[in-house]
């Protein structure tokens, strides 16, 4: 990614963030939540963007022409394998909230922020949550595990950056 989108996919993460705090103070929590789903995949994205040689990997693995193209599944996936963010699950684990609270990470908590994400998608919203409504504890809890991963995805660069484990 050359310089000029890498700053840019920078501020859209800090847009889509501000823009969830000014959802959030309206009441506007689903809104708020989409907005962190959007700065997170950003946040991946630039992840992606800092190596040349693994953005040119992951279009050749994912078969797309532009890492732009990803789906916040592979871009969640791809953290997961690089462990930006660890997880202690299989992405597709059937396992109890409790359980992973107990025991599971980073990587296993954004997938509540991806589902919660897609409910910006009515079909979503009507098969798997009609009778929801995405409140403020939502919007504190996505707020928290997003911001978590942004830690995490720091420490690694940071990690990477001065070539310390």
């Amino acid at each position: 990614m050359d310089d000029d989108k890498h700053d840019s996919i920078i501020r859209l993460i800090n847009f889509f963030n501000d823009e969830s705090k000014r959802c959030a103070k309206t009441g506007a929590y689903l809104a708020a939540c989409v907005m962190l789903g959007s700065a997170l995949e950003s946040a991946l994205l630039a992840m992606i963007g800092c190596d040349s040689e693994l953005e040119a990997k992951m279009c050749k693995d994912k078969k797309v022409s532009s890492i732009y193209d990803l789906s916040l599944v592979s871009l969640l996936d791809i953290a997961r394998s690089y462990l930006w963010l660890p997880a202690a699950y299989p992405r597709d684990t059937d396992v109890e909230f409790e359980e992973m609270l107990e025991s599971g990470s980073i990587g296993d908590f954004v997938e509540y922020v991806r589902e919660i994400r897609n409910l910006v998608h009515p079909g979503k919203f009507m098969r798997d949550y009609p009778d929801t409504v995405i409140a403020s504890d939502h919007y504190k809890d996505v707020y928290t595990i997003v911001h978590s991963a942004f830690d995490c995805c720091y420490a690694h660069l940071i990690k990477e950056l001065t070539g310390k484990a």
